[in-house]
C-alpha cells in the first residue's frame, strides 16, 4: 500500500478489517487509545472511514 511505503512509521487503522471495525463501532472513543499507544506516529491514517462517520468527530478529539 502507498501509504505504508512513503510514510512507514504512520499508524493506520483499517476498517476494512472487521474485528477493527467492530472494535470502534461499540466504542468510538478507543480511537484516542490507539492514538496515544502510538506515540511514535507522526501521521495517522484511517482507511475506509466512511465506513464509521462518527470517527470523524472523534479524530478532532483525538488529534487536540
Amino acid at each position: 500500500m502507498w501509504c505504508n511505503h512513503e510514510f512507514p512509521n504512520a499508524l493506520r487503522i483499517d476498517l476494512l478489517d472487521p474485528a477493527t471495525l467492530r472494535q470502534l463501532s461499540a466504542r468510538p472513543e478507543q480511537l484516542r487509545e490507539l492514538v496515544d499507544a502510538s506515540p511514535h506516529a507522526k501521521q495517522i491514517f484511517i482507511d475506509e472511514i466512511q465506513k464509521l462517520p462518527e470517527l470523524r468527530n472523534r479524530v478532532a478529539v483525538a488529534h487536540g
